[in-house]
């Protein structure tokens, strides 16, 4: 499994590098962009690790790991070796996803949210989603607004491969899960969102200059939302929409929903192994993409575009050989 982890790792490294020569492709000042990128990173990973329940899960994880795998003959030393290669192969990949995304704006303008909107509307019988969604359930609450698709969701997604790499000795099934994962953040992520460039309703008014969802702002605040931690984030980096005219839109992008692209990782694996389990994943998935609309952040489509290209990601992969070469270190026959 040390060896799936490496080339865990060194996918995350090429991952990084193209983000990084994608930078100096279109950035026109690309060093003090890098640094600023690397310092979120670090504050990220550092808040991440401050947390006191999230350090002391992922200690209990490494030791219960060693604990549970020791009788086929792992060692402490192996254990250790798989987590630090994880844990580092997901900040890196966080990393990378964020030096793409945050090149948006200067790739490209920001256009697609009319479509979006519409083909809500369309669904929806004429209604917004975000609309329906304050309907059904008029006050959230902020607490659980932060539960729901902040403080779970970080492990879920977030550390959903540094649990896979400890616990799961099918190395063929953790292969197709690591790819999973990548595709969500950069396929997904990166790519479809570039094609797909939207801000999302939250932001929809104030970056193409019209009143259309001039009543979200109040929605968000009598619901909870505005005095959530998510909520904070939302307002903080409108904040720097206004000031820096338009410019910090750079690291917004609706089109796919990546919140639910990357709990559908998880999902899709706990189906595979439990149906219990899969189907308190899956009302999980559906709360965040729930959230997802809710919150502002994204139009209904980005999160029905993630779960159907996921599922479909899913299935290509279990016909393909690349989870096998990635599992064995060998190229597919």
């Amino acid at each position: 499994m040390v060896g799936l982890a490496r080339r865990f790792f060194k996918l995350t490294v090429l991952y990084l590098v193209f983000s990084g020569c994608w930078v100096f492709a279109f950035v026109d000042e690309p060093l003090p962009f890098f640094e600023n990128n690397l310092n979120t990173a670090a504050a990220f990973l550092q808040g991440l690790l401050i947390n006191i329940y999230i350090r002391v899960g992922m200690l209990a994880a490494v030791v219960l790991a060693w604990a549970y795998h020791r009788r086929n003959g792992e060692s402490w030393l192996e254990t250790l070796k798989i987590a630090i290669l994880a844990l580092i192969g997901v900040t890196i990949v966080a990393t990378a996803f964020a030096l793409f995304e945050t090149t948006y704006a200067v790739v490209m303008p920001f256009y697609a949210d009319h479509l979006f909107a519409r083909a809500d509307r369309w669904l929806l019988l004429g209604q917004d989603a975000w609309v329906v969604a304050h309907n059904l359930v008029p006050q959230f609450g902020a607490s659980w607004v932060d539960v729901f698709y902040f403080w779970t969701w970080i492990p879920l997604a977030f550390l959903f491969s540094f649990f896979l790499l400890l616990f799961d000795r099918n190395k063929e099934r953790v292969a197709r899960y690591i790819l999973l994962f990548l595709f969500s953040s950069f396929a997904l992520g990166n790519i479809l969102a570039l094609v797909g460039l939207s801000v999302g309703p939250v932001y929809y008014d104030a970056y193409y200059g019209l009143s259309a969802f001039q009543a979200l702002p109040d929605a968000l605040a009598a619901s909870g939302v505005r005095e959530s931690h998510v909520g904070q984030i939302q307002q903080y980096l409108g904040e720097l929409f206004a000031q820096n005219d338009r410019h910090s839109v750079s690291d917004i992008a609706a089109f796919p929903s990546v919140h639910v692209s990357a709990i559908m990782v998880a999902v899709l694996y706990a189906v595979e192994r439990s149906r219990i389990i899969g189907a308190v994943m899956v009302l999980y998935a559906a709360v965040i993409w729930f959230l997802s609309v809710y919150t502002g952040y994204h139009w209904m489509v980005d999160g029905l575009a993630s779960i159907l290209l996921m599922v479909l990601a899913q299935w290509g992969l279990r016909k393909s050989r690349f989870p096998r070469w990635l599992a064995e270190g060998k190229k597919p026959e």
